[in-house]
């Protein structure tokens, strides 16, 4: 009978050790310190026009995988019939549509009647304007087609937008 009381009293104790170390344990782990986020400073001059820090899920956006004619089978195109200047949606643009870094995109906007080309280089995007021309969005061989209205670069590591031409 002692026996079995001592092995009663054995599980026990061991039990109630292993509870009270799982709580120690628990504190310790809450209070770990959060991840610190390094911010990167934004760049300065003339040429700096912007932060592309706006979210491309506040513009209705009709996305296709494709276009026709397209050789390459990288060209993605998008088109969008909202007023808001996109220039400051494309690195969230980047971040939800892109898949590949080879893939060049095309965003048509109807009602500014512009043609954005992006493509990735490196940690930037490169972004040429176009006018929009009728019917280029029928067509990898046509698409863009109008006059380049601007360039720019857009830096992933903090969204700033550098006007080229």
């Amino acid at each position: 009978m002692k026996k079995y009381l001592l092995a009663f009293m054995s599980i026990t104790v061991m039990l109630c050790s292993s509870s009270c170390g799982t709580e120690a344990n628990e504190k310790v782990t809450e209070e770990a310190s959060p991840e610190i986020k390094e911010e990167i400073p934004h760049r300065t001059g003339d040429e700096i026009v912007g932060v592309s820090d706006k979210d491309i899920s506040d513009i209705d956006i009709t996305f296709s995988d494709s276009i026709r004619d397209d050789s390459t089978g990288n060209y993605r195109l998008a088109t969008t019939a909202d007023s808001e200047d996109l220039l400051y949606y494309i690195a969230s643009y980047y971040d939800n549509y892109f898949k590949s870094d080879d893939e060049v995109h095309f965003i048509i906007n109807f009602t500014l009647g512009t043609t954005m080309s992006i493509s990735k280089f490196g940690d930037t995007l490169y972004l040429y304007v176009y006018e929009h021309v009728d019917g280029e969005e029928h067509s990898a061989n046509k698409i863009p087609e109008g006059m380049c209205l601007g360039q720019y670069w857009i830096y992933l590591d903090n969204g700033d937008i550098e006007k080229i031409a």
